[in-house]
């Protein structure tokens, strides 16, 4: 299955979820996956990654400049660089899946056609939340992935559309 990760997150080698990042994407490379991480230039080039993070996979990455988020320009920033990975993700071959981590990329998803899987580290924002909503009215969320049980209460709670099944917490 072919794979693309996004994280609105600069790729750093001192940030905790870029560990998690990493991780997340060489357990989907050793069940087989080809994974393309879509995320913002930090600290590191693509071909540190494997060795700063001790990986046993290769996949592919295709980072864009992104806009710091400084106040009061920081939502606007979040969604222009929401648009450059949704501008990209359409030039890039087809993909079976999107796991995301960003709320803000979740507006170019809508028009993907592509099945997504949305981690959730907290509830979305008043902005987010009806993103959130519409792709699991449309069908295209396939799954949400939580941090904690009380976060899956609060999404399960939140939107209606939205069975226990689809909901896992890691």
């Amino acid at each position: 299955m072919k794979i693309a990760y996004i994280t609105e997150g600069r790729i750093n080698s001192f940030m905790a979820d870029s560990v998690h990042i990493f991780q997340t994407i060489d357990a989907f490379c050793e069940l087989g996956h080809a994974v393309t991480l879509f995320a913002r230039q930090g600290d590191m080039h693509a071909q540190e990654f494997k060795a700063k993070y001790n990986l046993k996979h290769e996949f592919n990455a295709d980072l864009v400049q992104g806009s710091d988020y400084k106040q009061p320009w920081k939502r606007i920033s979040r969604i222009l660089n929401a648009v450059k990975v949704g501008l990209r993700l359409r030039r890039a071959p087809k993909f079976d899946l999107i796991y995301c981590r960003d709320t803000y990329t979740l507006l170019p998803l809508l028009f993907s056609g592509t099945p997504v899987i949305y981690e959730a580290h907290e509830m979305p924002g008043k902005f987010q939340a009806p993103l959130v909503s519409l792709l699991i009215r449309l069908k295209r969320l396939q799954k949400i992935v939580v941090i904690s049980s009380p976060l899956k209460a609060d999404h399960l709670t939140a939107f209606s559309g939205l069975s226990e099944k689809n909901v896992a917490v890691v």
